[in-house]
């Protein structure tokens, strides 16, 4: 998990930010109770994850959590 967590680091992410919703149903009912600008808030740093890794950058060191 430790390793896992660093690597994530760098991409801005935690952990806790690689629950899957649909193959968690406690997590996708936590989910559907959100109002819905927390639950886009949540996804933001999925996103530009995910347009980091297709550009093969990481975050900048003064960003990274």
């Amino acid at each position: 998990m430790n390793a896992i967590s660093n690597r994530l680091k760098k991409y801005g992410l935690r952990y806790d930010d690689l629950y899957d919703p649909y193959f968690d149903l406690d997590v996708m009912e936590a989910l559907n109770r959100l109002p819905r600008e927390i639950v886009d808030a949540r996804n933001q740093p999925l996103k530009r994850a995910m347009d980091l890794s297709m550009k093969h950058e990481y975050l900048p060191a003064d960003l990274q959590v």
